[in-house]
């Protein structure tokens, strides 16, 4: 790809390498061959969570990493519960607009009976 756009400035993004699956039992799913691979110019997070501490608890590690290898980092996607208990959408996304980084507004809601 990089050969095909090389001077456009477009970049070339992960597709969900990184993020947090807390509902699947994989805590931490960013690739080290992500942060090291020269096409790649931004890590795309996917994750399911339910509290904002929940992302809090992984993102700034995240980000980090992400901005030491000089790729940019955003949320594609996460999912938000239905559950009155669990922190709104607003309340999740406060993370990473204090983090300063941008996100995409598809959500995957899910609703538990």
């Amino acid at each position: 790809m990089q050969s095909l756009i090389r001077g456009s400035g477009v970049k070339i993004a992960t597709g969900g390498v990184g993020g947090s699956e807390y509902c699947c039992d994989h805590e931490y799913n960013l690739l080290p061959a992500a942060l090291n691979c020269s096409a790649i110019d931004i890590i795309s997070v996917h994750g399911y969570m339910d509290q904002a501490s929940q992302w809090q608890y992984f993102f700034p590690t995240l980000n980090e990493q992400a901005a030491a290898a000089g790729k940019l980092l955003v949320v594609e996607e996460w999912g938000v519960n239905t559950n009155p208990t669990d922190d709104s959408v607003a309340t999740q996304a406060a993370v990473f607009n204090g983090a300063g980084v941008p996100w995409v507004s598809q959500l995957l809601m899910f609703m538990f009976i």
